[in-house]
């Protein structure tokens, strides 16, 4: 379970001496240590991979000479506005002249352009647009050939550092301090941004333009030892909410937001989580008993009694409270004004007569 696997990475952070930096990560002697994440069900702590410092793209590679480079910017430069095209053909001759441009540039062996300029081909053959359109119309928009540029100004240069893969932590702890968990309730809210920008996505006609989803919102109950561990936990549940969505591309003009993503928790009240606790119990005592542990069915069993008890006196301490002053018990018994032990309604004043009927 869940809550299982989290208990054993929280034992995890105590034994190492992490500390919570915000959403699901953790530092240590104020370095990032790593992070918790979710996957298939199970918490796990992964710790960062170590940083590899820049390298060259390829190995034995020399940069590109300026003049190529320039070369190919002159091209894109002088693309036109594809708002502006006044056919599909312009579309197809400006996608000519710029691939052709780069086939002069970039060298055969030289694996990750060729990679790029593939991948511009595939996108122009399966779309017949590049940077938004369609078929019909042909775009080709400049902010297209930003990758490969990149990779042109970069090759042969000393690159960025890198960060190399996480791993799990492996340290097993022995065994697993036993913490009173509160259940909070988590409230998602993913929306949707156009990735066009502007009021449009380039069509001809607005009423062919994709309509803005509604905002994804995915409501969790979890349970946790306070609230720093609570919120870890939801930002945690909101990156696989997040992750899961985005996979799926519904759309083709309109993404999830991370940024934009909203994250609430909040503690349910002791009385409605004793509720919850008797609804878990007894779906625990079913299943012990299809699995044919008696023993456990009985202490499941008695576990859902103890929690109905309770909950039965939770309401009955709220029913008591509201007759102290006025006498009347039950879920029909009046608010009371703690002020004065009256009726609030019966505190109600009488609503003012005019002078002239009270005349008559």
């Amino acid at each position: 379970m869940s809550d299982q696997s989290y208990d054993k990475v929280r034992q995890q952070i105590k034994n190492l001496g992490l500390k919570h930096k915000g959403g699901g990560s953790y530092e240590k002697d104020g370095k990032y240590y790593g992070r918790v994440t979710k996957q298939s069900g199970q918490y796990i702590l992964k710790r960062a991979g170590k940083t590899i410092p820049g390298k060259e793209y390829e190995k034995g590679s020399k940069p590109y000479d300026k003049k190529d480079i320039d070369k190919v910017s002159k091209v894109i430069g002088s693309l036109k506005d594809p708002d502006f095209y006044k056919s599909p053909k312009e579309g197809e001759d400006s996608y000519d002249r710029v691939m052709k441009a780069y086939d002069s540039v970039v060298k055969k062996d030289d694996k990750k352009g060729q990679k790029l300029l593939q991948k511009l081909r595939d996108l122009w053959k399966k779309k017949g647009s590049l940077g938004g359109g369609t078929k019909d119309n042909k775009h080709v928009w400049p902010a297209s050939f930003n990758d490969i540029n990149s990779h042109l100004r970069r090759m042969g240069t000393k690159g960025d550092d890198q960060t190399g893969p996480e791993t799990d932590v492996k340290d097993e702890p022995k065994s697993i301090d036993k913490v009173t968990k509160k259940t909070y309730e988590v409230i998602i809210t993913i929306p949707y941004e156009n990735t066009e920008g502007g009021g449009g996505q380039g069509n001809d006609d607005f009423d062919d333009d994709e309509e803005q989803p509604e905002d994804v919102e995915i409501i969790k109950k979890i349970k946790a030892a306070d609230e720093e561990e609570a919120q870890a936990r939801a930002d945690v549940e909101a990156d696989e909410a997040f992750e899961k969505l985005d996979k799926k591309n519904k759309y083709n003009y309109h993404k999830p937001d991370y940024d934009m993503m909203n994250v609430e928790v909040e503690q349910i009240s002791e009385s409605y989580e004793r509720k919850i606790m008797v609804k878990e119990n007894i779906n625990k005592f079913v299943n012990s008993l299809e699995t044919g542990d008696n023993k456990q069915a009985g202490e499941d069993l008695k576990n859902a009694l103890a929690d109905k008890v309770t909950s039965a006196l939770d309401d009955a301490k709220t029913d008591v409270a509201r007759s102290m002053f006025t006498g009347q018990v039950g879920a029909d018994a009046p608010e009371a004004n703690p002020f004065t032990g009256n009726d609030i309604e019966a505190e109600t004043p009488a609503p003012e007569v005019a002078s002239d009927e009270m005349a008559q």
